[in-house]
C-alpha cells in the first residue's frame, strides 16, 4: 500500500492499484496508499503552497493527449504517427483503454482461478496501458511480469524486455511497445489460469 501511494504521487497511473486493492479485498493496502498520498499533500502544502498543486493539475491536463503527443507509444499515438487519421487512432486508443480496464476487472472476478499474483501483475501493466502517455522507458515495468513468466517456464517471455530495450529504441517498429504490454497481460492471465488448474 505504501509503495502504491508513493507511485501514485510520482506518476498518477499506480492509483489504479488502489482500486484493484479495494476490489480484491485488500482494504488495508488501499487505506495505506491513500494515507501516504494524503500525508504527502498535507506535509508539502505549507512548503509548496496551493499554487503548486494547481500547477500539478494543470500539468496533468497538458499531458492527457494520448494521440498527438510526440514520441508517445500508446496504441493510438503509434497509429497516428504512422499516418492513421486522428479520429480512428482515438477510437483505437479508447478501445485499448476499455479493454485494459475490462481485463483488470476480469482478473479481479476470476482471482480464484488465476491467483492474486497474476491479477496484481495484470493491474500493474494495465495501469500503464490506460495512461495517456507511454514513453519507451516505461517498458521497464514489464520486468516484473516477465520474471514471473520465466519462473513459470515461459522462456520466450525474455524477448519482450529485450525488444523494448533502450539500445533498440528507434530501430524497431513503434507498435512493438504497446503490443508488448498487451501480450504480457494476455500471457500472464493465461499462465495464471493454467497454473491454478495444474495445482
Amino acid at each position: 500500500g505504501g509503495v502504491v501511494g508513493l507511485g501514485a504521487l510520482i506518476k498518477v497511473q499506480p492509483g489504479l492499484l488502489v482500486v484493484w486493492a479495494l476490489l480484491t479485498g485488500r482494504v488495508r493496502a488501499a487505506v495505506t496508499a491513500s494515507a501516504v498520498v494524503i500525508a504527502a499533500c498535507v506535509v508539502t502544502l505549507p512548503v509548496v503552497g496551493v499554487a503548486a498543486w494547481r500547477d500539478y493539475v494543470t500539468l496533468l491536463g497538458r499531458v492527457s493527449q494520448p494521440i498527438a503527443t510526440p514520441h508517445n507509444f500508446t496504441p493510438g499515438a503509434v497509429l497516428f504517427q504512422a499516418g492513421i487519421p486522428a479520429d480512428a487512432a482515438t477510437v483505437v486508443q479508447w478501445a485499448v483503454v476499455a479493454l485494459a480496464l475490462a481485463v483488470v476487472v476480469l482478473a479481479v472476478v476470476r482471482q480464484d482461478r488465476i491467483g492474486p499474483v497474476p491479477g496484481y501483475l495484470v493491474a500493474v501493466v494495465a495501469s500503464q496501458l490506460i495512461s495517456p502517455l507511454l514513453w519507451d522507458h516505461y517498458a521497464v515495468i514489464l520486468l516484473a511480469p516477465v520474471a514471473w513468466l520465466l519462473q513459470r517456464g515461459v522462456r520466450w517471455a525474455m524477448l519482450l524486455p529485450l525488444a523494448t530495450a533502450v539500445p533498440f529504441v528507434g530501430s524497431i517498429p513503434d507498435i512493438v511497445y504497446p503490443l508488448s504490454f498487451i501480450v504480457v497481460i494476455v500471457v500472464v492471465l493465461w499462465s495464471g489460469r493454467a497454473g491454478r488448474d495444474s495445482r
